[in-house]
């Protein structure tokens, strides 16, 4: 028999947050925060859509601590909050407790402490009645003898017998009148995506990276520029890894560079890593600095310091870096190409000709035994390579590096 976890305190804000989990936060930064609380969220159950991962919510279901964390599909930050075990959570509104295993959340109770507000709705088919205030709203199952209610008007809602509904659900949300249409919010500052305005020259930040509150001149990433100015523009990686040269990654090298979508992520060798100690290595291996928090890795020369690729990630669901970088939002501007698009019409706006086909692709499955996914495809164009999962369609990376006209 498996042992809960003791129930979980939180504060509840209305269209902003429950506990630790914050409206509009990426789906990387949860992960990493529900793995930092593995003693209290001992279970995540995470589901999507295989077929269509971009057209239904990415869901993080902890049932053992009766929370659902919804994420928009595209954005991947998180736009709902659930709450439906009530016994396994202690929770509070302004220092207020509403709810534990001392205080029952009844709908007399919680009108009390949220204050007055319009009549909710109710809904016949499910027998239940959804009270909303902006940014939360709260639903009460109806029994079925008191159904039709009589006094759906009058707050706080009694029955005739003088009870009155407990909770059932709570939904924190954003963007909308309503919890069923949320949207996850934006962080504050965002400018839009990181953009590929040539490819071959490098990528630009519409947005200062070091600031989310700046709207500063767009800051960019030119192939050639020395670590001093990554380091000026981005700030200090999250980590630092060593390039793996080993040839046998793919098992060809038809794609030149294919391999470091993959190579940036999986081999770190220095988590949070030592700018000085790596800078006074004197050795010649590339290396990459890894933004986890931009979704980005940056290839240098071992050499001459000095970047030679960017590795833009879209955080795939399904893909064995799922989770690890934020969704990194691009575009590659006059093509009409964007981190969404999938490969029918990547290859449409990339081919040369009308009559041009696909190039080659290196397929790669990871040894076969990593990913229970299936292999992905790496489909490389003159300074540019788009990395795509087999099964969707979708862009698991984009590389870019030098490449003349």
């Amino acid at each position: 028999m498996t042992l809960l976890p003791p129930p979980l305190d939180c504060h509840v804000l209305a269209a902003r947050s429950v506990g630790p989990f914050v409206l509009g936060t990426p789906l990387g930064v949860v992960v990493r925060t529900l793995n930092q609380m593995e003693a209290a969220i001992p279970q995540v159950e995470c589901k999507y859509d295989e077929s269509e991962p971009l057209g239904n919510d990415i869901v993080l279901n902890l049932s053992a601590n009766g929370i659902c964390l919804r994420f928009d599909p595209q954005s991947q930050r998180l736009k709902l909050i659930e709450l439906f075990d009530f016994e396994r959570l202690t929770l509070y509104y302004k220092d207020v407790e509403f709810n534990s295993q001392k205080v029952l959340p009844t709908f007399d109770s919680i009108y009390r402490i949220f204050g007055p507000i319009y009549p909710g709705e109710f809904d016949a088919s499910k027998k239940e009645y959804t009270l909303t205030y902006p940014g939360i709203a709260f639903v009460f199952p109806i029994p079925q003898q008191h159904i039709p209610l009589p006094n759906l008007t009058d707050l706080p809602l009694s029955f005739p017998d003088g009870t009155t509904p407990v909770l059932n659900r709570l939904y924190v949300y954003s963007g909308s009148e309503f919890w069923r249409d949320a949207v996850a919010p934006r962080p504050k500052g965002y400018a839009g995506p990181i953009a590929i305005k040539v490819i071959g020259e490098g990528v630009s930040f519409s947005f200062n990276p070091r600031s989310v509150e700046s709207h500063e001149d767009t800051v960019e990433i030119t192939f050639g520029a020395p670590t001093q100015d990554v380091l000026d523009a981005l700030g200090k990686p999250q980590a630092i890894c060593a390039r793996d040269t080993d040839p046998g990654a793919l098992g060809t090298a038809e794609v030149t560079g294919a391999n470091d979508s993959n190579n940036a992520s999986s081999h770190r060798a220095m988590n949070g890593g030592d700018l000085e100690a790596e800078d006074d290595d004197g050795g010649a291996d590339d290396y990459f600095w890894n933004y986890f928090n931009l979704g980005i890795d940056i290839l240098f020369s071992g050499a001459q310091h000095a970047v030679k690729k960017v590795v833009l990630h879209a955080n795939a669901v399904g893909h064995w870096d799922f989770t690890q970088y934020i969704k990194a939002e691009f575009v590659v501007e006059g093509r009409g190409i964007s981190v969404d698009s999938k490969w029918d019409d990547i290859q449409k706006a990339m081919r040369p000709t009308e009559e041009a086909g696909p190039p080659r692709p290196v397929v790669h499955n990871r040894g076969g035994h990593q990913n229970p996914f299936g292999p992905t495809c790496f489909y490389g164009y003159p300074g540019i390579i788009f990395e795509v999962m087999n099964k969707t369609g979708c862009l698991a990376s984009v590389t870019v590096f030098e490449h003349e006209p």
